[in-house]
C-alpha cells in the first residue's frame, strides 16, 4: 500500500476541515435568534472551543502565547473579528447560495493582496479566473430571482471574504504566529464587543443546542483541520 506524501495528508486533513464545517451556513439559519445575539453566542463558543484546542496543541505554554502573540496577533484578532460579523450578517441577510459562493473568491482576494502588498506575482491564468469571478459574483448579485438574497448580505459576505483573505495571507506573511491562541481570542473579542447588542438569554433550548454544536464542535475542530 503506497504512502501519502505530507502534501497529500495535508488535503485530506483541510480537506475533512472543510467537509465539518460545510452545515455552518445552513445551520446558523436554522436558528432562530436576531444576528447579533446569534454572533455573540457563536463567538463565545467559539473562543472556548479553540482555547481548549491550543492547550492540546500547546500543552506546556498555552497561557504564554496568549500573552506573546503581539502586534500581528492583535491585528489577526480584528481580521477574524470583522470576518465572522461579516459571515453572519450575509447569511442572515442574503441566501446561504449566494454567501458561499461569494465566499469562494477568498482565494482570489488573496491572490490580489499578496500581489498589492507582498509583491507576488500572478500568472495570467489567475486574472482571468479573477476576471470571471468578478462577472459571475455581479451576475448574482444583480439577479433579483433569487430568493432571499439581497445586495446587503452580498456585500456583508464580499466584505467577509476580503478579511478572510487579510487573514490567510498575513499568515503567510507571518508563518510563526500561533494561530489557535488568535482565533480563540478574537472568538472571546467578539463576543465582548457584540454584548451590548444582543439578547443572551433569548435563546431557546433547541437553538442553543445547534449554538453548541455550531461553536464548541464544527467552528474551531473544522478551523484546526484547516490550519495544521
Amino acid at each position: 500500500m503506497p504512502v501519502l506524501s505530507q502534501h497529500a495528508k495535508g488535503l485530506i486533513i483541510t480537506a475533512l476541515g472543510v467537509l465539518i464545517i460545510s452545515p455552518d451556513g445552513l445551520l446558523t439559519r436554522l436558528i432562530q435568534v436576531d444576528h447579533w445575539t446569534l454572533i455573540f453566542w457563536r463567538t463565545l463558543f467559539l473562543g472556548f472551543g479553540m482555547a481548549l484546542i491550543a492547550n492540546l496543541v500547546h500543552p506546556h505554554n498555552t497561557w504564554q502565547k496568549y500573552k506573546t502573540m503581539g502586534r500581528v496577533g492583535m491585528a489577526m484578532i480584528l481580521i477574524y473579528s470583522m470576518g465572522t460579523i461579516s459571515f453572519v450578517t450575509a447569511i442572515t441577510h442574503t441566501s446561504v447560495a449566494n454567501t458561499l459562493i461569494i465566499l469562494s473568491t477568498t482565494p482570489l482576494f488573496a491572490a490580489l493582496i499578496g500581489w498589492l502588498i507582498l509583491r507576488e506575482p500572478i500568472n495570467a491564468r489567475t486574472w482571468s479566473a479573477i476576471l470571471l469571478v468578478c462577472i459571475g459574483v455581479f451576475v448574482i448579485s444583480s439577479d433579483g430571482k433569487n430568493q432571499g438574497a439581497s445586495l446587503f448580505g452580498d456585500l456583508a459576505a464580499m466584505t467577509g471574504a476580503f478579511f478572510l483573505a487579510v487573514g490567510f495571507t498575513v499568515v503567510r506573511r507571518f508563518p510563526g504566529i500561533t494561530i489557535f491562541p488568535v482565533i480563540s481570542a478574537s472568538g472571546f473579542f467578539t463576543a465582548l464587543l457584540i454584548l451590548p447588542l444582543a439578547q443572551p438569554f433569548s435563546v431557546t433550548q433547541a437553538d442553543m443546542g445547534y449554538l453548541i454544536v455550531m461553536g464548541v464542535y464544527m467552528l474551531p475542530v473544522g478551523t484546526a483541520l484547516m490550519y495544521l
